[in-house]
């Protein structure tokens, strides 16, 4: 595939099903998915490193920003995969 950038898809839990309708989108204009972030308000958080990297988190707020041992984790991924 001729990338033309890097691109992370970032949904509700309850918005799933937009993540085939991103992935689709972003393989037509050539964006590299390197991150499928799900965003949830109850339950456990992890985080998978396969040839892209998939995270479920908890209690994403633009308010009120909690930094998680998870978004750590996905943040070290991402600055792995990206070389920076």
């Amino acid at each position: 595939m001729n990338t033309k950038g890097i691109g992370i898809i970032v949904c509700r839990e309850d918005e799933q099903s937009k993540i085939k309708e991103w992935t689709e989108f972003f393989n037509k204009n050539g964006v590299q998915i390197i991150g499928i972030v799900i965003s949830k308000l109850q339950g456990d958080e992890n985080v998978t490193n396969n040839s892209i990297i998939t995270a479920n988190i908890v209690g994403l707020s633009r308010e009120n920003v909690q930094v998680t041992s998870s978004i750590r984790v996905f943040a070290a991924l991402l600055r792995s995969k990206l070389g920076i």
